[in-house]
């Protein structure tokens, strides 16, 4: 939300921003209103095959398309949204510049021969848009693998607002026995504490986690923020390790601050989205599995956290022990974290190549247009 506010800023509120419904499993919540910006309500239809595959059609999409007039179109450029085929074609029949905005290659778990059809099917859609933007650098060698010519790649690191979090570290450097106190409060125990946070559901690992820390029986404590369709199983789950997890469900804002603030160490075995740039924000030591290929710009192996290269509870029990057993440690890691997040991962590095992306899209639909009326 705070990355289209700024964007809204940028644009002098001429964004429209088309938001589909979440499944009711899915943890997600969506925003009721962004400041400066038109907010249109779509429905996702989601489809999904006897395999599993799911896919999605977003109705009301292409009607409200008809009815503007964008100069650019920006699409998430996930080939399983099958309303962004026609809505491509509709754009471009417009002379609108399409934006494709994503993770790149994502991994599928299918037989060879869907593989191949894939693959052709994929690359056919990426190459429609007249530049891709990526979260990072793997997205951009995924766009790359799937045949978009690197002159049409632009990288926007995925990044949230660090507003809070430096308001929060100020409140700590000016009171620190608010750290305690928020300890208190939320009910953890005073020994090292491991964060997580996020939806809680199987893609996160939160299960890998609960094991790691259960094996660490007394020399940490749990605490894990965030709501999904796994919570009841894995507190249950948790009960069964004899693990004094605390489970805390959604917070956001200050209730949300106040959690990264007290913790010591913040761990996200699966996916992990923006959550691993925000602890960093708060100066924070992190551990993190493959995720979504972003952790491998934002986690430096040893100097502010771990990637995890494995799935294995042993694994993470090692990298929790190594990051516990020493404080001192552990605080250069979480300053180590700030100064990535500070210089090259922020909010505002974020929209800068955000908005020079859309310029270059735009610039490029001027020149073949140029050149189509000079023939």
């Amino acid at each position: 939300m705070a990355f289209f506010a700024r964007l809204a800023e940028k644009y002098q509120g001429h964004v429209t921003l088309y938001a589909g419904n979440p499944l009711q499993d899915e943890g997600v919540r969506g925003p009721e209103q962004i400041t400066g910006i038109r907010l249109r309500r779509l429905r996702n239809l989601h489809l999904r095959s006897r395999s599993g595959y799911a896919f999605c059609w977003q109705a009301g999409l292409l009607r409200s398309l008809r009815a503007s007039t964008p100069e650019v179109a920006v699409l998430e450029a996930n080939p399983r949204l099958l309303s962004n085929y026609c809505a491509i074609r509709l754009l471009k029949s417009r002379g609108c510049a399409v934006v494709g905005w994503g993770l790149g290659a994502l991994e599928w778990s299918v037989p060879p021969y869907v593989a191949k059809l894939r693959t052709r099917v994929v690359s056919r859609y990426h190459r429609n848009f007249d530049v891709v933007i990526g979260y990072g650098r793997a997205a951009a060698d995924g766009f790359k693998a799937f045949g978009v010519s690197s002159n049409r790649i632009r990288i926007a690191p995925n990044s949230t607002s660090g507003t809070l979090a430096s308001a929060t570290l100020r409140q700590i450097q000016e009171r620190p026995v608010l750290v305690g106190e928020w300890k208190e409060e939320l009910g953890v125990a005073n020994r090292p504490v491991v964060l997580f946070v996020g939806r809680l559901i199987p893609e996160k690992r939160l299960d890998v986690l609960l094991e790691a820390c259960a094996r660490l029986a007394g020399q940490c404590q749990l605490m894990v923020v965030g709501d999904g369709p796994e919570k009841h199983r894995l507190e249950e789950r948790a009960a069964r390790l004899g693990q004094t997890a605390r489970f805390l469900g959604h917070r956001v804002g200050s209730e949300l601050a106040q959690c990264f603030a007290v913790a010591d160490v913040v761990v996200m075995p699966g996916s992990g989205g923006l959550v691993v740039q925000e602890a960093m924000s708060y100066g924070k030591a992190v551990i993190v599995g493959p995720g979504d290929g972003t952790q491998g710009e934002l986690v430096k192996d040893g100097v502010n956290g771990f990637r995890l290269a494995t799935d294995s509870v042993n694994e993470l029990v090692e990298r929790l022990r190594t990051c516990l057993s020493d404080a001192n440690r552990l605080q250069t890691m979480g300053q180590e974290s700030l100064a990535i997040v500070s210089g090259k991962h922020n909010l505002e590095v974020m929209v800068d190549a955000f908005c020079s992306a859309l310029e270059d899209a735009r610039t490029i639909i001027d020149e073949r247009q140029g050149c189509a009326d000079h023939r």
